[in-house]
């Protein structure tokens, strides 16, 4: 299938040598301009539902594809934390690789803090009765502290999670420089375009950030699970779901 950044976590092992079940647990980026070809093969995955992580003026941007039969969420994760459009364009004059890795670290420790709406996620799953597809724009940011802490809950080691979660370097590779190409086009400068680059794809110490202020104002992953509302109940209920 020729979707940027999809992939199903089906398969990856847990600490205790359980695997997660294939098939049911799909991440990526938004589903926009599908082809015939790309419809028909999602069809084949038989999703029961989408949850689009994305803010209302990225859902009015880039609309998502429809399919027919598919429940739609909208679960906007960065609610009252995050303006993405003024933000960057206040920053753009003053963008290079720095202020871009700066900003990527600031964005994900607001990604610590949006813990009602990672409840909401968490509900949408436990009550899909068939397979899940979830997604932000890139497939990359969101979606990849979503698929952390799904993994962690299900018991992935953090090794792994990283391995999957680093997987969107290469798997964005090419739209990243298609991407970049129009920035040039555009009269952007050399530094401007590094500093996109940097902020168009993820970074080890992304997600080291968001993991360590977890330890640092909950005390534990399990302490922020309990915070923000997921029970004991309802782990049981995601690994029964979805580890074999």
């Amino acid at each position: 299938m020729n979707l940027t950044n999809f992939r199903d976590l089906g398969n990856i092992k847990t600490k205790n040598g359980q695997t997660i079940k294939k098939g049911l647990l799909l991440r990526g980026q938004v589903l926009h301009n599908l082809s015939i070809e790309d419809k028909i093969n999602l069809e084949h995955l038989k999703i029961s539902k989408i949850i689009d992580l994305r803010r209302d003026a990225e859902l009015e941007l880039v609309p998502s594809d429809t399919l027919e039969g598919v429940e739609y969420k909208n679960i906007n994760l960065m609610e009252d934390l995050f303006d993405g459009f003024t933000y960057m364009k206040d920053k753009m004059d003053t963008l290079n690789e720095e202020t871009a890795h700066e900003q990527m670290l600031n964005f994900y420790t607001l990604l610590v803090q949006a813990g009602d709406k990672y409840k909401k996620f968490f509900d949408e799953v436990l009550s899909a009765e068939g397979p899940i597809f979830f997604h932000c724009t890139h497939g990359k940011d969101r979606t990849g502290i979503t698929a952390t802490i799904l993994l962690k809950i299900l018991g992935v080691s953090d090794e792994d999670i990283y391995k999957d979660y680093l997987k969107t370097i290469e798997a964005r590779k090419e739209a990243i420089i298609i991407e970049l190409e129009e920035f040039k086009e555009k009269g952007y400068t050399e530094d401007q375009i590094k500093g996109l680059a940097t902020a168009f794809s993820v970074r080890r110490d992304y997600l080291e950030c968001f993991l360590s202020l977890i330890e640092e104002k909950h005390g534990s992953f399990e302490n922020f699970i309990k915070n923000i509302g997921i029970t004991e109940k309802d782990i049981k209920k995601l690994k029964e779901k979805f580890l074999n």
